[in-house]
């Protein structure tokens, strides 16, 4: 067996990047080359994952806080001073009045709202499990503002670093362009590269 079946057998932990690496690696006669590529490249995603996760993590806290203040506020405060309010004897102003109502609302409703929204989560979580509904997700994922930019940035600069990496080890485009598709987290992006291989094969450039 040459090593790039030998990894593909195996599974993980070597990816489609990996073994595709190795085999133009062997083909082309270079594969101590092809193995510091590989070396950096691992370096390259993890400090991707990490630059990914230190830009999300600054607005994801304040999204939470701003959760935690307004529902703190709207099912904690207002309510005390609902009475108080009633019994000065003056009308309410509308916003004052939608405010008591909201309240009133979560109160009622409060626990149903966060059993939903666990509901939720979990259906998401499983959904993306399931190739359409991940492809979908993904999407999604990618207009959400701050977000979506943050990802979408993320997952080009890896693709775009593993398609140069296979090209140079000697890789078809047309091959480099499929093994990117499967390396990209991201499924409509992934979708992208597909749609680009397939547009290569019929003889785009």
């Amino acid at each position: 067996h040459t090593l790039s079946d030998a990894m593909r057998e195996q599974g993980r932990p070597f990816s489609t990047l990996m073994v595709a690496l190795i085999e133009s690696g062997e083909t082309s006669g270079e594969l101590d080359t092809v193995l510091e590529r590989l070396a950096d490249d691992l370096d390259r995603r993890t400090e991707l994952k990490r630059q990914l996760v230190t830009a999300l993590t600054y607005p994801g806290i304040v999204f939470l806080a701003a959760i935690g203040v307004v529902a703190f506020l709207v099912m904690m405060v207002i309510p005390r001073f609902a009475t108080f309010l009633a019994g000065s004897g003056k009308e309410l102003p509308a916003a004052a009045t939608l405010l008591l109502d909201i309240s009133a609302w979560l109160g009622e409703w409060g626990a149903t709202l966060a059993g939903g929204a666990l509901v939720l989560a979990v259906g998401l979580a499983v959904a993306s499990t399931i190739a359409p509904a991940r492809r979908v997700i993904d999407r999604a994922l990618l207009m959400v503002p701050v977000v979506g930019g943050t990802l979408s940035a993320a997952a080009m600069a890896q693709a775009a670093w593993t398609l140069a990496m296979l090209v140079k080890s000697g890789t078809t485009v047309l091959q480099s362009l499929n093994v990117t598709a499967r390396v990209v987290g991201n499924q409509a992006i992934a979708e992208g590269f597909h749609t680009a291989a397939k547009d290569v094969l019929t003889g785009r450039s």
